[in-house]
């Protein structure tokens, strides 16, 4: 899922790097225009709501486990046994690790997610579009808090640490990761600050933060 000023970071890291690693995928794209979508503002909740009519939509559309995956990733490594066998143990959802080190609270991330389309999963995102519909338009909210608050209706799991962002420890080696999501960034320079860091952070084989 992009928008208008995130066309770069599809190009220049999600795209090559899905296509180098994880060519089995199919990508769909959904194409929001919207010009500037920094954090918190009101066009970052815009697109929030967006995201989540897709994903109903998606829910509705398709039979078989489907990712979602927002475009601020880049792969480093094939991902097919992990979109493989988490649903196995029957599970509606499986969501990335979310620490709490950027100010948020420890839970789950939704900027890559692996959705095992059925109907509890429906109406749990269905729960998720009415509340950020319907939230006071003043006071900030986005799909990742009110996922967070809304986890005892679902059944979920969370990835692996090789499916690796900004809040998850780095008590793994860098080598082992699959996949980096830039998050902890508010405007897009921030995210390609942290998308180069990332990179040569792999080719240096070493954490440096």
């Amino acid at each position: 899922m992009i928008n208008e000023s995130h066309k770069l970071l599809r190009d220049k890291y999600f795209l090559p790097s899905l296509e180098k690693y994880n060519n089995f995928l199919e990508p769909q794209e959904y194409y929001v225009i919207n010009d500037v979508c920094d954090f918190g503002t009101t066009a970052f909740r815009n697109l929030m709501i967006h995201k989540t009519e897709w994903i109903l939509s998606l829910i509705l559309d398709n039979h078989i486990p489907f990712l979602v995956s927002d475009v601020d990733i880049e792969f480093f490594g094939s991902i097919a046994l992990d979109v493989n066998a988490p649903l196995n143990a029957y599970k509606d959802i499986v969501f990335q690790k979310e620490g709490s080190n950027c100010g948020g609270v420890a839970g789950v991330n939704t900027g890559f997610i692996l959705i095992n389309p059925n109907n509890n999963i429906f109406n749990f995102w269905k729960i998720i579009y009415d509340n950020l519909k319907n939230y006071p338009k003043d006071d900030f909210i986005n799909e990742q808090i009110l996922t967070n608050e809304n986890l005892d209706k679902i059944k979920y799991k969370k990835f692996s640490q090789t499916i690796w962002n900004w809040t998850i420890n780095k008590n793994i080696s860098i080598s082992q990761i699959k996949l980096h999501h830039a998050n902890c960034a508010s405007s897009l320079d921030e995210k390609i600050e942290k998308l180069e860091l990332f990179r040569s952070m792999i080719l240096n084989n070493s954490w440096s933060i």
